[in-house]
Order: structure tokens, then sequence, then C-alpha cells
């Protein structure tokens, strides 16, 4: 086995290899495109901002509905805010039906934030959750950081870690056990060299980091 398919990757878009320590996501060009997800692969599912231009929405949320009830669904998202798109209030409504069904089908809620922290750390006051939520590649500041630890998120960091000076700092900050790795759409970035630097910033050996994030892993996508 490639030592890659051991190390947990909390999000990817990239192809899976039927690995149980991988989460596929799935978003709306996805749901057109399949008609249900490889039953080897855990995944999760939702709207991405940029879904919302879709003139089908409804049918897709349908279609994300019953995915999201397969055994191997293991959270719901990505969905979020992302500046680049005019359209807030169509985000703010689509983001609410995603935290209503992740709360319903107690499962983690990932979330996809783009320059829109605020809207983050708005929302997060209106909805006491208690499923757990998972900031994908993140890259804020440690200020940043502690502003959103209070919400009981969990963060998740990708190729960022290996060159951003934010993205390094706030690693060390933030709690180990509050923390996972990702590739996302990166098919360039090495998965175990993300574990060597992520080891390196905690300080710890490569296997202790190892055991430490698939311990996260675990606590947070193995609901059987």
């Amino acid at each position: 086995m490639n030592i890659e398919d051991s190390l947990p990757n909390a999000h990817t878009h990239l192809p899976v290899n039927d690995s149980p320590w991988c989460i596929q996501v799935l978003t709306g060009k996805d749901l057109i495109s399949i008609e249900k997800p490889n039953p080897e692969n855990l995944f999760t599912v939702g709207l991405l901002p940029e879904d919302l231009q879709f003139s089908n929405l409804n049918l897709l949320w349908n279609k994300l509905e019953y995915f999201s009830q397969l055994e191997n669904c293991r959270g719901i998202g990505e969905c979020g805010f992302d500046k680049r798109y005019s359209n807030p209030e169509l985000q703010l409504l689509w983001v609410e039906k995603h935290i209503a069904l992740a709360e319903k089908l107690k499962k983690p809620l990932t979330w996809h934030i783009v320059g829109k922290w605020a809207s983050y750390l708005n929302i997060s006051g209106l909805y006491p959750t208690h499923i757990t939520w998972l900031l994908h590649g993140f890259q804020g500041s440690v200020s940043l950081a502690k502003q959103l630890l209070p919400t009981e998120c969990w963060f998740s960091f990708g190729a960022a870690l290996l060159s951003n000076p934010n993205a390094q700092a706030s690693f060390q900050f933030i709690p180990i056990e509050k923390i996972l790795l990702e590739t996302d759409a990166n098919s360039e970035l090495n998965l175990d060299t993300l574990y060597q630097q992520g080891a390196k910033l905690k300080n710890l050996t490569l296997e202790e980091f190892i055991l430490k994030i698939r311990s996260n892993f675990k606590t947070l996508f193995d609901q059987r």
C-alpha cells in the first residue's frame, strides 16, 4: 500500500482509491455527473457558493439529501461564504439548509470560507451546534484563529502549511486535538510532505503526529 493511503486526508476533490483514511468531497458538479457515490469511498457532500449559479438547485438538493443518508457519507459540505460571488443572501440561505441537514443527521459540517469570516462568526453565534464544524483549507492568522476557537470548530490545513507564515503560526497555536490535514484539489501536493511539516511544527516525531491526526480523523468521521 502507498504510504499516503494510510495518512488521513480530511478533504480532497481528487480521485480516491478506496482508502479508509480519505474523505472525498462531492459538490454540485459531482451531483450532476454521478448517479451514486462509490460505496467503498468515504465522502462528504455539499453545495459550494459557486454551485448556486446552477438553475436546478432544488433537484441537486434532493440528490444531495439522498447521498447524505448513505452509510459512507461521513459529513455535510463543503458549503459556506465566498466574497468572489455577489449573492450573499443566497449563500446564507443555502448555508442554513446545510446546517439544518447536518444537525438532523448528526454529521460534521465542512466549511468553505473566502474573505467572509465575519459572516461565519455571525452565523456561529446564531446557531449553537451539537456537531463539529470543520474549517477546511485554513490559512488565517493567529488573531483570526483566536476568534474562531470559541465556536468549537476544527481546522484542516493544506498546502499553505508548507509556505504560508500565517498558516504555520496558527497551526502551532491551535490545539492538535482540533487539527486535520488535507490535499483539497491540489494534485501536486504530497501528503507525506505535509505530514512531515506538521510534525515539525508541532515538535513531534512523525509517528506521534500521525497517530494524533488518525485519532482526530476517527473522532470526526468514524460514526459507525
